[in-house]
């Protein structure tokens, strides 16, 4: 996993200025609710903590981006791992062993009656 950088203060700064009070993906004002500080391109994927790579989002678009983001990242390492087999095969589940029924035998049955038979 990369290591991920946070944005300096001065690169915050400038980043809400430019935001202007607003979310940079919805729009919405954030009205006394505190701003995050998004990378655009993940660290993961070598974004780095510049400006150009910081966006002011409200805490709803922040959470629906990185769950986005999460979801590529880990489809991204399935797609690398099967690539060069190192993904795990599919376990087989095991078949649970089937009970031996006891084999009967004709004579131990009691013989058949029939229906119109008078006892």
């Amino acid at each position: 996993m990369a290591r991920r950088d946070e944005f300096s203060n001065k690169t915050k700064d400038q980043a809400a200025t430019r935001a202007n009070g607003h979310c940079e993906l919805c729009r919405l004002p954030f009205n006394g609710r505190r701003p995050e500080f998004d990378h655009i391109l993940p660290a993961e994927y070598g974004g780095l903590a510049t400006l150009a790579n910081c966006q002011v989002l409200c805490a709803p678009c922040h959470a629906k981006k990185t769950k986005e983001d999460v979801r590529g990242m880990r489809k991204a390492d399935r797609q690398r791992k099967a690539s060069v087999g190192a993904a795990r095969e599919k376990q087989p589940i095991p078949k649970r062993p089937k009970d031996e029924k006891p084999k009967r035998d004709k004579l131990d049955m009691p013989p058949r009656r029939s229906l119109y038979e008078v006892i």
